[in-house]
């Protein structure tokens, strides 16, 4: 019998199908996983057992509110996402990051540490393992249930062997075979992976680029890195140097690849956080902004830019009240049959209104129809 048909092998795909199916979500019915799956109920029963055996599902019975029950309450089985735990581990030249996060991804606690591990390896390497302790003593977590490690370090790191070739930024750090040395405090199996890679990874699973099959991350700090994905794999290179752009000549005719003092390629070392620095300071030496002054710039007018606009007085409104040189003629109000001078322009109120009399509270300028 070919292997591909093996019955064990068959319930190994159908477990895994309904495991997809009960990450991520609440409690399903046995119908509801079939119909997401596509398979049998006795298939889903049965991987579904299989499932809880593990350790990696539940049954839970589900409870219908307002509605009358009669008999055994229907039967949910739901993903069990505290069953174990994944260790996440990242190591710079000044920071130690361990976070712990349950099986669906959810950070269930974290330990950052702050200093300068650039003196020597085993003093990162004591400085991981206390960080470590302290989180899952913190978190109530016994080693046992770490079900994976993963650690992202700076350097180049062997896609075959997993060991660090080759750290700049962290001396003596090739020396150490970090997986082994973390083996001997868990049991659990262990990743030793570049950081950049592991970013790139990040991003893609819940970042920008979900659902993106070829991602390019950069990096730009003190190092330069990029972390490559083609066609939904990772992709390390020969050597797992595939990401490594610092180290690309800038200068024309530039014979190799010579790296500086510190370990930084020619890219890096001409437009990393050291380089913009420097450019910084020497631009301040030239004559720029004094290094001692603080305080937000003043803030000059740009060449070339027009005048500002000055505010001009809004012209009165002309009035309609009778002044001397304006033509007027002598007519009767025919509302109150008084004779008096008024201009041509004026118009009179409905019979009735006092408002051609002066009176208090009111004005004594009269308004005359055309036809008075």
């Amino acid at each position: 019998m070919q292997a591909s048909s093996s019955p064990a092998l068959l319930r190994e795909i159908n477990c895994a199908k309904v495991f997809a199916a009960l990450r991520g979500r609440d409690a399903l019915r046995l119908t509801e996983i079939g119909e997401l799956t596509g398979l049998s109920r006795p298939t889903v029963s049965q991987a579904s057992e299989q499932l809880v055996a593990g350790g990696l599902a539940e049954y839970v019975e589900e409870e219908a509110a307002d509605q009358p029950r009669i008999g055994r309450p229907a039967r949910a089985v739901r993903f069990r996402r505290r069953a174990g735990y994944v260790l996440g581990i990242d190591i710079g030249p000044h920071k130690i990051l361990a976070m712990l996060a349950d099986l669906t991804g959810s950070v269930v606690a974290k330990k950052r540490r702050d200093d300068d591990f650039a003196s020597s390896g085993q003093q990162v390497l004591a400085a991981v393992r206390e960080t470590v302790t302290s989180l899952l003593k913190e978190a109530g977590i016994a080693r046992h249930e770490v079900w994976s490690v993963t650690v992202g370090t700076p350097g180049i790191v062997d896609p075959h062997t997993r060991a660090v070739t080759f750290a700049p930024s962290l001396p003596d750090w090739n020396e150490i075979r970090l997986a082994d040395a973390l083996r001997r405090s868990f049991s659990a199996p262990i990743q030793v992976e570049n950081d950049v890679n592991l970013a790139v990874i990040a991003e893609r699973w819940l970042g920008v680029a979900t659902g993106v099959s070829t991602v390019v991350f950069i990096q730009w700090g003190a190092r330069v890195g990029a972390g490559l994905v083609i066609g939904d794999r990772l992709h390390r290179g020969a050597a797992g140097m595939a990401g490594e752009i610092g180290y690309l000549s800038v200068l024309d005719g530039q014979a190799g690849v010579v790296p500086d003092e510190s370990g930084l390629g020619p890219l890096e070392s001409r437009v990393g956080a050291g380089a913009i620095i420097e450019a910084a300071g020497s631009r301040r030496r030239r004559g720029g902004r004094p290094a001692g002054r603080r305080g937000p710039r003043k803030p000059t007018r740009p060449r070339f830019s027009p005048p500002p606009v000055r505010a001009t007085r809004r012209p009165r409104r002309r009035s309609t009240r009778w002044r001397p040189g304006w033509p007027a003629v002598f007519r009767l109000c025919c509302s109150c049959w008084i004779p008096r001078w008024s201009s041509l322009a004026a118009e009179c109120p409905p019979r009735g209104r006092r408002c051609c009399r002066p009176s208090s509270g009111t004005s004594s300028r009269s308004r005359w129809p055309s036809h008075c």
